[in-house]
């Protein structure tokens, strides 16, 4: 049996920003998305080391940049300024198919990405939760505040290229949006 994972992906070109211009912009984000689907839940958004404690977005309005320095992009346990900052929001804390997230790292030299998903790596995505008017308004959110160079909706489901996903159907040759598959 195949576990649909469902996710969003867009990154952009270096843009300088503040620590407060780019909490500014990742709160629009998950304002938007609740406010186009009301059921989403109240987000909690990540705090270093990412394991258990979280804070709401109505604390981390109140010291927006503070916050965002607070969560700097990691390299072995390390901060790395090169990176930026690692900001991370969720509608629940549990492991849950229903679970939402928002990945974003920005503010390096690099260039910034964001992802939004349902489930997670280890946890197939909820069907009912994977709708259409959540990744519409997640993905008009994310390019609204966040202009990319490039943004994907996709599906991923393990082992797509080995197994047949429809009888009498053959795999799916591999991708480069799964890893796996090129290290066979």
């Amino acid at each position: 049996m195949s576990s649909p994972r469902y996710a969003l992906n867009a990154t952009w070109r270096v843009e300088p920003n503040s620590p407060a211009v780019l909490g500014e912009k990742y709160l629009a984000v998950l304002d938007a998305i609740t406010n186009a689907v009301p059921g989403i839940g109240k987000w909690l958004l990540g705090k270093p080391p990412y394991q258990d404690e979280c804070i709401t977005i109505d604390e981390a309005r109140t010291k927006l940049a503070a916050w965002v320095e607070d969560n700097p992009s990691l390299i072995d346990d390390a901060p790395d300024p090169e990176s930026g900052y690692m900001l991370l929001a969720m509608n629940m804390s549990e492991r849950s198919p229903k679970n939402v997230g928002l990945i974003a790292g920005v503010g390096g030299r690099l260039g910034d990405s964001i992802r939004f998903r349902v489930g997670s790596v280890t946890v197939p995505s909820d069907l009912e939760t994977v709708t259409y008017p959540l990744f519409r308004a997640a993905l008009l959110a994310i390019i609204t505040q966040f202009p990319p160079v490039w943004a994907n909706a996709y599906l991923y489901i393990e082992d797509y290229d080995i197994t047949s996903l429809v009888s009498g159907i053959p795999p799916h040759p591999g991708s480069t949006y799964n890893t796996r598959s090129l290290i066979h």
